[in-house]
């Protein structure tokens, strides 16, 4: 299965953006690489620093998009900016990766707050 990143961003106001990152699985049709399943938003695990780094880099790279931007659905205020491959070996964590992540870090925090 192969994957691409989505980045999508609103405007706050004049100075300031948000940014949203998701993967969604692409198969091939007809010579054209399309969406095959849910999106999966990243966004409450990478910094919106990190998300913005990352569109930087695409933008800096002259790198083609991975298919239309407009293919991708978006809600109001947001627009896509970038569609781009994911590595050939990229495989999504799982539901428990994910949590035993959440489990983690809540602990971390519950034990900084306990030594404060």
């Amino acid at each position: 299965m192969k994957y691409h990143q989505i980045i999508m961003v609103r405007r706050v106001s004049r100075q300031l953006s948000e940014f949203r990152q998701f993967y969604v699985p692409v198969e091939e049709r007809n010579g054209t690489w399309v969406t095959c399943g849910p999106m999966r938003e990243e966004t409450d695990r990478v910094t919106q620093m990190s998300i913005f780094c990352g569109l930087a880099e695409y933008e800096g790279s002259e790198m083609e998009p991975a298919g239309p931007l407009e293919d991708i659905a978006t809600s109001d205020g947001w627009r896509v900016v970038a569609r781009m491959w994911l590595p050939d070996d990229y495989v999504p964590p799982s539901a428990e990766v994910l949590e035993e992540g959440y489990r983690r870090a809540r602990a971390y925090l519950q034990e900084m707050l306990r030594d404060a």
